[in-house]
């Protein structure tokens, strides 16, 4: 189990085709979600086929609690590495830890991305893989920096 900010992969249990002409600027936004319906839960458009997932209304993370998006080839198989700013990794952490075995869902512009399953409590950095090709990589990295700009 990783505690202390290391790296961790998160593995998409749901994920939605990225338009690659996206525009300029993208809203980021980090969520709890469940996978039962729930008081106070929204259900969100997912792939056909794809288990259903429900949002807290809170936004959790937001494009400020992201520093760098950069993409990682692993042996053809591209996946985003996601460093956040200080305050963002303090936040990932207590989330993540209070939300164990439940999804966490990534969105952009209000569309959902993935919902990993959380596994382990995540810090400073972590992995996003998902089976991406190169181009849909580029653009959630670049989407995921391109909100505010984020400072230490």
């Amino acid at each position: 189990m990783n505690t202390s900010g290391g790296m961790l992969s998160i593995i998409a249990g749901t994920i939605a085709t990225l338009a690659l002409a996206a525009p300029q600027s993208a809203q980021i936004e980090i969520r709890r979600a469940e996978y039962q319906p729930g008081p106070e839960l929204t259900q969100i458009e997912v792939e056909e086929g794809q288990q259903p997932i429900y949002l807290h209304d809170e936004v959790e993370l937001s494009g400020k609690h992201f520093k760098t998006a950069s993409v990682r080839d692993e042996q053809g198989h591209y996946a985003v590495e996601v460093t956040l700013t200080d305050e963002g990794a303090k936040k990932m952490g207590t989330l993540t830890k209070g939300h164990m075995n439940r999804p966490l869902a990534i969105l952009v512009d209000g569309k959902l991305v993935m919902a990993p399953r959380v596994r382990s409590k995540i810090g400073q950095k972590f992995v996003i893989s998902g089976g991406f090709t190169e181009a849909e990589a580029k653009r959630l990295a670049e989407q995921i920096t391109s909100d505010e700009p984020a400072g230490q």
